[in-house]
């Protein structure tokens, strides 16, 4: 009888989830644009370290930000997103002073997500700082490849 339950449990929860899952993984490339400098308030200028598309805000110590949405297959309104095979290359002397002692900077890259929706549509936001200190060297270091893994699945039996 217990048998007969625990495979009435596999093939309604979770062999459905299994089979309604996808996963992908996409290839990315950052172009890093060096230090750029912008006007200030009061009249002061601030350099950035910057990519193309970066997001600079104060909230991060204008340290750059990659920031992509995609939207999720129709139905599915659960994902799990992973950075893999990622490439980093070193930063200059002027680039490394900007990040040396910065908060945000650790020996891996952290990765946020969440799930949104627009108009009823599952969206997946991925956010995350392309720099990092080498455990080894102590330097830090700035991704210049990575692959975006996202695992999707369909929220029907959730």
């Amino acid at each position: 009888m217990k048998i007969k339950r625990n495979i009435i449990f596999v093939l309604t929860f979770l062999l459905p989830s299994i089979l309604f899952a996808n996963s992908e993984t996409h290839q990315r490339n950052i172009v890093w644009k060096g230090i750029q400098t912008f006007p200030g308030q009061g009249g002061e200028s601030i350099q950035m370290l910057r990519f193309e598309g970066s997001v600079n805000e104060p909230k991060n110590d204008f340290l750059p930000m990659y920031f992509e949405s995609f939207q999720l297959p129709d139905g599915h309104n659960e994902f799990n997103a992973n950075l893999v095979n990622l490439i980093f290359g070193p930063l200059t002397a002027e680039e490394a002073k900007m990040v040396t002692g910065v908060p945000g900077i650790h020996d891996e890259i952290k990765l946020q997500s969440k799930l949104t929706f627009d108009r009823k549509k599952p969206f997946a936001s991925i956010s995350f700082i392309p720099v990092r200190i080498n455990e080894i060297t102590g330097q830090p270091e700035k991704l210049i490849r990575f692959g975006l893994e996202n695992r999707t699945q369909s929220g029907f039996f959730s």
